[in-house]
């Protein structure tokens, strides 16, 4: 297995410098919490989060940055001053990565995550190069689900990639609404994926109204012409049916709901998704909720 942790928008910060995603060992750590119920859920003391064929991404030399012309290495001053305007390199699709994991500017650009979206497919051709019979599992937050929507329905995705179980957390499922129909700009392609966890909180103001008010300058005819929308659970028919819909507790609202999906309650969670059966999942989660009550985010929990 080698279970891969997309982020999103990251407004100001650089990407790397919010931990989460890729640095969050710590006792209070969205990934520690992950990898530990990893752990007892399978009753050993491994996990493949960051990893290749049990190797962490940090250490396989074929995903490091091979410099300017090649894959961006992130902690190039150079590299990174093209990140301040994303249009000056929106014709370049190799990944950006840090530590051997993929990043992407965190940028709130629809281009961006289209151009995100097609480094992430070149990034998974290269996991699957290096360990084609490794399942691939993937986990986003916010807009990061956007750019795997997009990267699974891209032409440069190797036909044999399959997503066995992916989790996405607080998506904006965008449409766009023009002459009475429905587009979608972030399409997912249903046949690349097993199941997909679908996690949000109803008191999360940015996945859908901060999502909708503010989709990023309108680059394309239809964002300038369609009346763009942020949704909490998928619209498009022929998607929808991949998802299992999990509406959470959070103490926080706002701005810290959103972040509270990332948190450690959230990677404790998912490390039980991602390694039962969904089936098996499903029935110990609500087992659970009968015994202890709702399952709930605590205040302040972000996984940082």
């Amino acid at each position: 297995m080698a279970t891969l942790i997309i982020h999103g928008t990251v407004p100001v910060k650089i990407p790397f410098t919010v931990k989460w995603w890729w640095d969050s060992w710590h006792e209070a750590g969205f990934l520690d919490a992950m990898a530990k119920a990893m752990h007892q859920a399978s009753g050993t003391s491994q996990d493949d989060i960051w990893k290749v064929k049990g190797v962490p991404v940090a250490r396989v030399a074929a995903l490091e940055a091979q410099g300017p012309s090649g894959w961006q290495a992130a902690l190039d001053p150079a590299a990174w001053e093209k990140l301040i305007d994303p249009r000056r390199y929106l014709d370049a699709e190799q990944p950006m990565i840090h530590q051997g994991c993929f990043m992407w500017s965190g940028s709130d650009m629809d281009s961006e995550r289209q151009r995100a979206g097609r480094a992430l497919a070149h990034y998974l051709n290269r996991i699957h190069r290096l360990a084609p019979d490794e399942p691939i599992r993937l986990v986003a937050h916010s807009h990061g689900c956007n750019v795997v929507k997009v990267a699974s329905s891209s032409d440069i995705l190797d036909p044999a990639i399959f997503i066995e179980r992916a989790a996405f957390l607080a998506c904006p499922h965008c449409t766009i609404e023009r002459g009475g129909r429905t587009l979608y700009p972030y399409r997912l392609d249903p046949a690349r994926f097993g199941a997909i966890l679908n996690a949000y909180s109803a008191r999360d103001t940015v996945q859908e109204k901060l999502a909708q008010d503010l989709p990023g300058p309108p680059e394309g005819s239809d964002m300038v012409m369609g009346i763009f929308r942020a949704h909490r659970q998928e619209q498009d028919p022929a998607a929808k049916g991949k998802y299992i819909d999990l509406a959470l507790v959070t103490e926080d609202k706002g701005i810290k709901a959103h972040s509270a999906m990332h948190g450690r309650q959230m990677g404790a969670l998912l490390g039980g998704w991602l390694t039962y059966d969904p089936d098996d999942f499903k029935a110990r989660y609500e087992a659970a909720n009968a015994a202890y009550g709702a399952f709930t985010i605590p205040a302040g929990d972000f996984g940082e």
